[in-house]
């Protein structure tokens, strides 16, 4: 029979049927921590992702994300259903084929999530988000006899570092982990925790915080509490001067990239560059794209040269969710203008990303290949300058990452945007925008060296830095380029510099 429908549901067909179809499948099976319909759980999946915004395919996944598992539901049939975008989310999030201990299943099941996409991964965040709330659920209900179950903790816990470095800190990322700290935190009273196989009474206000999590900034009950750190360092509870750099790892070795911590590494981006140009406006970009190409290309065999430079291409999908390197690319080639897709197509051992709004960052892995790969510094080539570079831009700034963007290595459809957007780059993002592409051994020298976006580190007064509120070739001694006063740590430039 028909579930009566949600109305969060009104307006989307897609969920509506799967609501319908995941109500019949389910029939009779019950909620363990109240008793309430299992259909409950995806409904409150489904309405966390259209709380945030996702389209009507990734809500139907989240109603459907667990017929798979618990019912005799198999891909097959989702694909005649509901089609392969919506069948492929919820084979990402269900749990492999395959016998095993608990964990031994569930870490099959993150690095199948770990390699889904996007999409499906915020399936399996809100997922999380309301087993968390189940989970303690289920510890006030059981009152006093209530034991918590480590393996499931455990497992919720590094789900979440899996989808801080898959998705960033989204929404419902940030709701995952309030939700867990507060399990740690503040758990319901009268609960007993269960470690080494033995039961052991808990606080009744606040839980011990596992030693290994970071928790806010509590030490382990028995030790002294620190004081707080600044709150400049510290949004949500975490340390983001910490979050902000590679992670060390825990025998203390350096990032994968063999860095030091300190050393970072330089990350060529080429963004954009596999294009049909038949859109509209194709014609102003084509002409612009036929200058930077050759930059581009020049930029990338210099990249794959240099072992402290990291090549990565990300590359807007063009409204097909099924689409990677080799479809892009062929895609591209048979467009209007092959002759500036052949230059710069992208090589089959460099990293490909697949994104689907305008920054490289949304919703993608690049930040975390960036911190594996130890990069702090990014050259960012491609198109279009006032649109998806401008908004690469910016997330790059907001996540710490010091940014150079050539200017012949970018195209654009209006020049008069680019130009403004370049000068905001600049200004506000504290980029760099070169004059010209240059060679990767410029990109790495020390940023002590440098005056960006008009403030002056220190350094001899004597060096030469580039002021980046000035031309992009115009070169002064350190110090104010408008006034031309000797550097000290304390300067800023005006902002004002002659153009």
């Amino acid at each position: 029979m028909s579930p009566r429908f949600p109305s969060f549901v009104a307006d989307l067909p897609i969920t509506r049927a799967a609501l319908d179809f995941a109500a019949d499948r389910h029939d009779g099976q019950r909620r363990d921590t109240d008793g309430a319909p299992f259909i409950l759980h995806p409904l409150e999946v489904a309405q966390l992702l259209r709380g945030r915004d996702y389209p009507d395919a990734v809500i139907a996944a989240g109603v459907l994300h667990d017929v798979i598992e618990d019912t005799d539901v198999r891909g097959g049939e989702l694909r005649e259903r509901f089609g392969d975008a919506v069948a492929d989310m919820v084979e990402s999030v269900s749990e492999p084929e395959g016998g095993g201990t608990y964990a031994e299943r569930k870490a099959r099941l993150r690095e199948r999530v770990a390699a889904a996409s996007a999409d499906a991964a915020a399936v399996f965040a809100a997922d999380k988000v309301a087993k968390a709330r189940e989970f303690r659920l289920g510890l006030v209900r059981a009152g006093g006899g209530s034991v918590v179950d480590e393996d499931k903790l455990d497992h919720y816990w590094a789900c979440l570092e899996l989808l801080e470095q898959r998705l960033g800190h989204v929404a419902l990322v940030r709701q995952l982990r309030f939700e867990l700290e507060a399990l740690d935190l503040l758990p319901p009273a009268f609960h007993r925790i269960l470690t080494d196989n033995s039961p052991r009474s808990a606080s009744l206000i606040c839980a011990a915080p596992r030693p290994t999590r970071s928790s806010l900034w509590q030490e382990p009950v028995g030790a002294p509490s620190p004081p707080p750190r600044d709150s400049r360092a510290r949004r949500g509870g975490r340390d983001i001067r910490r979050d902000a750099r590679p992670r060390k790892r825990a025998d203390g070795a350096p990032p994968p990239s063999g860095k030091a911590p300190g050393m970072g590494r330089t990350a060529l981006l080429v963004v954009d560059m596999l294009n049909r140009y038949d859109h509209e406006d194709a014609d102003l970009l084509r002409e612009s794209a036929r200058e930077a190409v050759p930059k581009i290309a020049d930029l990338i065999a210099q990249a794959r040269e240099d072992d402290d430079v990291t090549l990565a291409y990300v590359n807007d999908n063009h409204g097909d969710w099924t689409s990677g390197r080799g479809g892009l690319t062929r895609w591209a080639l048979e467009g209007e203008d092959p002759s500036l897709i052949e230059p710069i197509a992208p090589p089959k051992d460099v990293p490909f990303l697949v994104k689907a709004r305008h920054s490289a960052f949304y919703a993608t892995q690049l930040e975390y290949l960036l911190r594996s790969e130890g990069v702090d510094r990014i050259v960012l080539t491609g198109q279009v300058t006032e649109q998806c570079i401008l908004y690469t831009a910016l997330d790059a700034y907001v996540r710490h990452f010091d940014l150079v963007v050539p200017r012949d290595a970018v195209a654009h459809i209006h020049e008069d945007l680019a130009d403004a957007a370049l000068r905001m780059m600049g200004r506000n993002m504290r980029a760099r925008c070169s004059a010209r592409a240059t060679s990767s051994r410029r990109w790495r020298r020390r940023r002590a060296w440098r005056c960006r976006a008009g403030r002056n580190a220190a350094g001899p007064s004597n060096h030469p830095v580039r002021c980046a509120a000035s031309r992009p070739q115009r070169v002064r001694t350190a110090g104010c380029a408008r006034s031309g006063a000797p550097a000290r740590p304390a300067d800023r430039c005006s902002g004002d510099c002659p153009r």
